[in-house]
């Protein structure tokens, strides 16, 4: 589990297709490499990866075919959001993120609104019942707080501190990034349809 407040950035090294799936391996910050055993997750632009090998500042994860039809593509260069995840004790800053990715939201429209950012996507429209106004998402790992929403598409406010520790800012209109509805509207989205 984690809270969507970013903690590290981290660059692709390396995206290498295997059979159906895939293995990424990211430079990764020392801190965040020397507290983390193979084995634990980290949050890679949201998503939930488990940590298969690590040496000489690089983290490699194994992407299954599920992974990689639900995420948004990853390219050599990359910058990421990374995340530990949580420990008992931990401080719950953002929202509970489960790093279990709904599907990808693309950009259909940025503003700047005085220091402000606005950003307006466009989530996989199964999703539409799960955003609510003044509710929590995560997009690219990030929690944030819908401002504003209609259907499937929402918008998210950027503040300057948002704006300076991720690379939420830099993404471009008709860019995609992952996408977790909050794990409380997906249960009782599910309860209601079960009535």
């Amino acid at each position: 589990m984690f809270t969507g407040i970013i903690s590290h950035l981290g660059k692709i090294a390396s995206h290498t297709r295997q059979d159906q799936g895939a293995r990424i391996a990211i430079a990764v910050p020392d801190a965040l490499l020397a507290a983390t055993e193979i084995g634990a997750s980290i949050a890679v632009n949201g998503c939930c990866l488990t940590l298969a090998e690590k040496n000489d500042g690089i983290a490699s994860f194994d992407l299954s075919p599920e992974t990689l039809a639900r995420t948004a593509a990853l390219a050599a260069e990359q910058m990421v959001h990374l995340e530990a995840s949580l420990k008992a004790g931990d401080s719950i800053d953002g929202h509970l993120i489960f790093g279990h990715i709904d599907g990808t939201a693309r950009l259909q429209n940025r503003q700047e609104r005085g220091q402000a950012l606005r950003l307006v996507l466009q989530a996989p429209d199964q999703c539409a019942l799960l955003i609510a106004e003044k509710g929590s998402v995560a997009v690219a790992g990030v929690s944030l707080t819908v401002a504003s929403c209609q259907g499937s598409v929402f918008a998210v406010e950027l503040v300057p501190h948002t704006i300076a520790q991720t690379v939420l800012a830099q993404l471009k209109v008709g860019e995609e990034a992952n996408f977790e509805a909050d794990m409380l509207a997906r249960y009782a989205a599910r309860a209601i349809e079960k009535d």
